[in-house]
């Protein structure tokens, strides 16, 4: 991996306290973090783009596509141990984010185990990976997208596009930069880490709660179909499906797969 890479640092401000660095594009900020983190960079240090051509999602294949300056696209590193719930403490933290920005009256939800939707269409992703002691989060957060490409029309969102599903019933400032939402991610992100009621909260706002499901655990391509209800999250960060009845009830927790659409 080449270390030569050069990063402007910026003053956003930063609740971790550590340097803040932007670069126009790149392929993915989760190959700058590393390079940044391999450079000795401290527990806190965040790197955005304007841009990301090689984005990529949690599953092998799947990829994050984002036009210039449309999203907010992210990775912080943090100089900490595995930490089995942090993708689902940042989902938290990304819903809080563009609740600060939109009236969300229950229209945003986490999507269990990474993804932020408005209205079932997603607004943002999550990825998180570790090599044992040095964790990075990465993040990307749709902001002005006024379309998408005709396979992402029915799946996708932007805070623009939500803004716009409540034209008439709330006067909204400006859209605002990714400079602007980072902060507020970061502030909204570090509460996450330290809430010690995160699941409570999570669980207020998981997709499709206490309604039926068709789960595929493990790959989705190849991963046992679970039907049943989704009952809410467990502790270490599981996903509770109920699969039985009233008269047999049974609830069976799962830590790898999807909910399909």
């Amino acid at each position: 991996m080449t270390n030569t890479r050069e990063y402007t640092r910026v003053g956003v401000v930063n609740p971790f306290d550590a340097p803040v660095y932007f670069t126009d594009e790149t392929d993915s900020t989760m190959i700058d973090a590393r390079i940044l983190a391999e450079r000795g960079e401290p527990d806190g240090t965040v790197i955005f783009a304007g841009m990301q051509t090689a984005g990529r999602g949690r599953i092998a294949g799947r990829v994050w596509e984002s036009a210039p300056h449309e999203s907010l696209l992210c990775t912080v590193i943090f100089r900490r141990k595995p930490d089995p719930v942090i993708t689902l403490r940042t989902g938290l933290a990304v819903a809080q984010t563009y609740s600060r920005f939109i009236p969300s009256r229950g229209d945003i939800a986490v999507k269990w185990p990474n993804d932020v939707l408005f209205r079932g269409k997603k607004l943002a992703g999550i990825l998180c990976e570790s090599d044992g002691s040095t964790i990075l989060v990465a993040a990307g957060l749709n902001l002005a997208q006024k379309s998408f490409p005709e396979h992402l029309a029915d799946k996708a969102s932007s805070l623009r596009l939500a803004r716009e599903a409540f034209s008439g019933q709330t006067v909204f400032p400006s859209l605002p930069l990714p400079a602007d939402v980072l902060p507020v991610f970061l502030t909204e992100l570090s509460s996450a880490l330290a809430e010690p009621f995160w699941n409570r909260k999570l669980s207020s706002l998981l997709w499709k709660r206490n309604e039926p499901v068709r789960f595929v655990s493990g790959d989705p391509d190849t991963g046992e179909t679970v039907n049943g209800t989704v009952s809410g999250i467990g502790q270490t960060g599981e996903l509770l499906i109920s699969t039985g009845s009233a008269e047999a009830p049974g609830v069976r927790s799962f830590w790898s797969g999807e909910i399909s659409y």
